[in-house]
């Protein structure tokens, strides 16, 4: 409990700087409660009902004043996690010292902060957090209770929270069919596997996936974000290494000497591994085709693969050195050691460095950005920030702004109102035009008329006006696929730029 009160400060001490950013802005600016669409409607291709509804409901409360309401819940989320987390390997033999070294450091697992800091990814954190408290219930002898109902409750709302779930769901039904049988599995396949199929079918399918990547491609992906995670635990390859090949050595003594418990107390353990490699798996799929955008080191999944497998490197060192309740000595305190070797880099890590620096949203630049659009000089459909935030109309700030839910700046810089009417000049074009159109060579400048149409077959493109050849306003755009931009003045000299240097076909319309 200590140390759970001193991580609250801790952590929103070194994230006191975020603020919303990018995807939030779907959350806050796309959906309603009173749509059903915009409650299953997908996220990335990913069921993020929980999240949506969470975001609302404080969307109503507290607006966009302050962002500590919105990382309040991610933290609590976390540290419940944590709670869970350790009370899971003490059920399953973990000594006291070991579990509590073991889970202080997902506590403080600053490798994966953006999954503790940025509100946005309650979705993943409430996927595990809901997974667990389902593993935990239906952990038990005997044929479906109560317990189990609950489970499945929480089951539900596991899948409904992100794409993680799916993994940690699956997960705990095979810890159900392990422990006891496929009889009792069988309610809880059928009912998650109804939940999921349905929502899949009638909304999930809905989101085209990028190009898939190959076996070889996928395999390794998946190999270098179990790999990556001792790295980050132990803050260091060396360290990871062997933590690594203890673990490992340590979980295949502790079946040798009994496999028969695999069916028994050690069962939920094989659902988090299972849980782990499935969730590798899945995400390299979605994830090793897109090129740059997505690397298997990122923070979000070493926290995720550290929530499923702590539990299991905790317990079979534990249950290696001796039992539970065996008096705390030598080798015990080297497994603590091994635990809490990476805590002051993983502590260090808290807060936001290199390129998280980049990530943290700009309170200051949404104020300027409200008090632009109360104006009443643009029209309610322009979108300021079509990049960041392509869900944010003028008119919905100026609704915010009378609702009270965000407080304006006093003055708008020069260059934020230059980059929010540049962004405005642009409207996207729903049907691109495919013939008349001249392309745009990499890297170079080129002028746009009032009216022609800016066709970009990428994800993203950055436009940056010149004016006498020199850079006087920047904006970019976002959008799934191919874009099209029409003009609404001209002539502009532009000058392109592409996300992570990929240079995307560009031409010019009309």
């Amino acid at each position: 409990m200590l140390v759970l009160l001193i991580a609250v400060p801790a952590i929103r001490f070194q994230n006191r700087h975020l603020w919303f950013f990018l995807d939030e802005w779907d959350y806050l600016a796309g959906r309603s409660l009173g749509s059903l669409d915009d409650l299953l409607r997908s996220h990335n291709g990913h069921w993020s009902t929980v999240p949506i509804v969470v975001y609302r409901v404080l969307f109503r409360l507290a607006g966009l004043r302050h962002y500590w309401p919105y990382q309040a819940v991610s933290i609590g989320v976390h540290l419940a996690i944590a709670f869970v987390l350790r009370s899971l390997m003490r059920r399953c033999g973990a000594g006291s010292w070991i579990a509590t070294a073991a889970a202080t450091l997902f506590v403080f697992l600053g490798s994966g902060r953006i999954n503790i800091a940025w509100a946005f990814q309650i979705g993943f954190t409430f996927s595990v957090l809901f997974g667990l408290l389902y593993l935990v219930l239906v952990d038990h002898d005997g044929a479906f209770d109560r317990r189990d109902g609950l489970g499945v409750l929480f089951g539900f709302a596991s899948l409904a929270s992100h794409g993680p779930g799916l993994a940690v769901v699956t997960g705990v039904m095979v810890t159900v069919w392990l422990r006891r049988g496929w009889r009792q599995a069988l309610p809880h396949v059928v009912a998650m596997g109804f939940a999921f199929l349905t929502w899949y079918l009638t909304y999930g399918i809905r989101h085209q996936r990028p190009d898939a990547a190959s076996p070889s491609a996928t395999l390794t992906f998946a190999w270098r974000m179990m790999a990556n995670l001792p790295v980050q635990l132990g803050q260091g390859p060396v360290a990871g290494a062997v933590f690594a090949a203890v673990a490992v050595g340590a979980a295949a003594v502790v079946i040798r000497r009994d496999p028969r418990e695999l069916r028994g107390s050690l069962a939920p353990l094989v659902g988090l591994t299972v849980a782990a490699a499935l969730l590798a798996m899945i995400t390299s799929v979605g994830r090793a085709g897109t090129g740059p955008a997505a690397t298997p080191t990122e923070g979000r999944y070493v926290y995720l693969l550290a929530a499923l497998l702590i539990p299991v490197a905790a317990v079979a060192l534990s249950r290696w050195v001796g039992p539970a309740h065996a008096r705390f000595g030598p080798w015990s305190a080297v497994v603590v050691g091994l635990f809490l070797i990476g805590l002051p880099g993983n502590v260090a890590a808290l807060g936001p460095t290199g390129a998280d620096r980049y990530l943290v949203g700009s309170e200051d630049r949404w104020r300027q950005l409200a008090t632009l659009s109360s104006s009443g000089d643009y029209p309610r459909s322009a979108r300021p920030a079509p990049f960041e935030a392509p869900e944010v109309t003028v008119g919905w700030l100026q609704d915010t702004v009378a609702g009270g839910r965000i407080s304006p700046s006093v003055e708008v810089t020069a260059r934020v109102r230059a980059d929010a009417e540049l962004a405005m000049l642009f409207q996207a074009v729903a049907d691109p035009p495919v013939g008349a159109c001249r392309s745009i060579p990499p890297g170079q400048d080129f002028t746009v008329l009032q009216g022609q149409v800016i066709r970009v077959d990428g994800s993203h493109v950055t436009l940056t006006r010149l004016t006498g050849g020199a850079p006087a306003a920047s904006s970019g755009f976002v959008g799934d696929g191919r874009i099209a931009l029409a003009a609404s003045t001209g002539p502009m000299e532009l000058r392109p730029s592409f996300l992570f240097g990929i240079t995307n076909p560009l031409a010019v319309c009309g």
